[in-house]
């Protein structure tokens, strides 16, 4: 069973959701559930999640590593700090998204210092980075999983979408969003595709589904049912 997902990623014919308590990535198909496996094992501290191409990239223990889709071999991108690490990934054909240490950074991929897109100095009556545990890339767009941001609403977990050449984030949903969808508890974790979010939920075991056109969500992975089965 999903035990503590913390981070997931998507692509056309799969979700990808990195376990904390498991080491483990395992791929879940969107068609069949029931041929969901795993496909990466033996992680030290999974953080993050991305997918772009054929690749899969994690941050693990603050180290920067591609996978292959289909499970193997890893490389390693770049070694982080033990003690200054990144908490969140995203990935794109340009370089590597990192928020770290209240700042949201972009690496080139062919190296160099990192610039910053949004950092944390304290703006009045603006919405200001807390605490990022997903960032999902959309064309020119970053969607950010702030789980400390306090709006006037009152809601904690909001999900923030900001241009990627820096500007002021939106909050694009939250739990006041829609009083009939399934809240957001302590979600941890962001992907996107062409029409929906995909959120995952560590201590509720969930995953749900925002729809970007109408800002509603469903649960669609329940890893407390013994009929969506992980391992």
């Amino acid at each position: 069973k999903l035990n503590y997902p913390v981070a997931m990623a998507v692509d056309s014919d799969f979700v990808y959701v990195a376990d904390l308590s498991l080491k483990a990535v395992v791929r879940i198909p969107k068609t069949d559930k029931a041929a969901t496996q795993a496909i990466i094992m033996n992680l030290s501290r999974p953080e993050s999640l991305a997918v772009t191409g054929d690749d899969l990239y994690l941050l693990d223990t603050g180290d920067l590593l591609r996978f292959p889709k289909a499970g193997g071999t890893s490389t390693t991108i770049f070694n982080g700090d033990p003690d200054d690490t990144a908490s969140s990934l995203g990935v794109d054909d340009t370089g590597f998204y990192l928020f770290n240490a209240g700042a949201l950074l972009h690496l080139p991929r062919a190296g160099g210092e990192p610039s910053v897109i949004f950092d944390d100095d304290p703006v009045p009556n603006h919405i200001n980075l807390r605490q990022i545990d997903g960032i999902a890339i959309d064309g020119d767009d970053l969607y950010l999983l702030d789980s400390g941001n306090v709006g006037s609403s009152g809601s904690k977990e909001a999900i923030l979408r900001l241009p990627k050449n820096g500007g002021e984030p939106e909050v694009f949903f939250n739990n006041n969003s829609d009083p009939n969808s399934p809240r957001m508890i302590t979600p941890h974790g962001l992907a996107v595709d062409s029409d929906s979010l995909y959120v995952t939920d560590y201590s509720t075991r969930k995953i749900l589904r925002i729809s970007k056109a109408s800002k509603t969500a469903q649960e669609i992975f329940d890893g407390n049912d013994p009929n969506d089965p992980i391992l």
